[in-house]
């Protein structure tokens, strides 16, 4: 039925992106093949004359949990917007949902040579190394990244995963606390936390 719809919609206003996005979230939600995924975002990109619109359509993919079917969709038009430096980020961020660790690692490389460094990019930058054991360099990019945004819980619960990983359970154990202040409540953290106080009372 809802198809019927999008349909008679398409019908009404061909041009209209809202539309395209509209059938493309339909098919995501029925888990469509590839194939169709693809021809529903090639028959979105002529219309896509404002800028952030790519990403309205690859955030439809992450919300999906669609996250191998998003990155071939990325490397399937990388072409298109190959100067499009936040389309290299929406690449790197499927790549490591995709565990492809080195290919996440090269895209967000990319995008920082434009100059650009976010939170965001950070942040994703500090897991790669953290899962790549390259601890130092992960410290570096979650402290780049707390300096952009010093409020948000993410990065001292992301620097106590990689001081714990690195054996040093006093730095991680401050980091955890940081984070329960910073989010009350915070579950990954508090189970971290109780844990890392059991092993060093024990």
């Amino acid at each position: 039925q809802s198809m019927t719809f999008l349909s008679r919609a398409k019908g009404l206003e061909p041009n209209s992106f809202g539309v395209h996005l509209a059938f493309l979230k339909h098919h995501l939600h029925e888990k469509m093949p590839l194939g169709i995924l693809e021809d529903a975002v090639a028959s979105a990109v002529p219309h896509l004359r404002t800028p952030g619109r790519v990403s309205q359509i690859l955030k439809a993919f992450y919300k999906a949990e669609a996250f191998t079917e998003g990155f071939s969709i990325t490397v399937a038009f990388e072409q298109e917007y190959s100067c499009d430096p936040m389309f290299k980020l929406w690449q790197a961020k499927f790549a490591l949902k995709c565990h492809r660790l080195d290919a996440a690692l090269q895209l967000l490389q990319k995008f920082h040579g434009t100059g650009q460094r976010t939170f965001e990019s950070l942040n994703m930058l500090g897991i790669i190394c953290k899962k790549k054991q390259s601890f130092p360099m992960a410290i570096q990019a979650f402290l780049e990244a707390q300096q952009i945004s010093p409020q948000d819980y993410r990065i001292p619960f992301n620097l106590g995963m990689t001081y714990e990983d690195m054996g040093d359970l006093r730095k991680a154990i401050a980091c955890y606390e940081r984070a329960l202040e910073l989010k009350p409540g915070f579950p990954k953290a508090s189970a971290r936390l109780t844990q890392l106080r059991l092993k060093s009372a024990g």
